[in-house]
């Protein structure tokens, strides 16, 4: 918590790497982990804030926690996963690289991410649509493996199974990013109504 003026002020970190997370546990109110929403990285970003936290004489439970997604949703699964995909390699830009092996990239597809590193069109980073990124993941074959990391997207069933998982492993907080979305409004009336809450509180 950060002092000025008198007025206490929480500190905000976001992170997807070790490093970073660790740090934000030694440091922030609240982390923003950034390394996809499968549940064996979040175990492993939620580690590396707890093991931050210790290291400071820090109490893990403390600190708020959110899990950052790429959301979409429809009635129809492939126009949501359609949507997403362009959320999805432009985060995937940037939160894979680094060490692909505790970012738990597997090996079949780390030569093609690092391809999409070289290639990625930042003109048109989190531009919705079939964009040259959209074409790119495509290409590479990464649309599969980018979608199911990054993404809460589908019908509603699919997102809530997608998240059902996650809050059994005690995450409660998630940031979804909507960039993808035609309506802005509409996916976050649907999934307000739709989808949260179905996962209880």
């Amino acid at each position: 918590m950060f002092k000025g003026g008198g007025v206490r002020v929480p500190i905000l970190l976001a992170g997807s790497g070790p490093k970073m997370l660790r740090l934000a546990g030694r440091l922030a109110d609240i982390v923003w982990i950034n390394l996809g929403v499968t549940p064996e990285v979040i175990a492993d970003g939620v580690r590396w804030v707890r093991e931050g936290a210790e290291a400071a004489g820090r109490d893990p439970a403390a600190i708020e926690t959110w899990v950052f997604a790429i959301g979409a949703i429809a009635s129809d699964r492939a126009q949501a996963l359609d949507e997403a995909t362009g959320g999805a390699v432009a985060i995937a830009n940037y939160v894979l690289r680094g060490d692909a092996e505790a970012k738990r990239v597997p090996p079949a597809v780390r030569e093609r991410t690092a391809q999409l590193f070289h290639e990625f069109q930042y003109a048109e980073h989190l531009t919705p649509g079939r964009t040259a990124n959209y074409r790119l993941a495509a290409r590479l074959g990464l649309k599969d493996f980018l979608l199911d990391r990054f993404t809460i997207a589908g019908t509603p069933d699919d997102c809530r199974r997608k998240l059902e998982p996650l809050a059994a492993i005690g995450v409660d907080r998630f940031c979804f990013s909507f960039s993808a979305a035609p309506d802005v409004t509409a996916y976050v009336r649907d999934f307000g109504e739709q989808v949260l809450p179905r996962l209880g509180a």
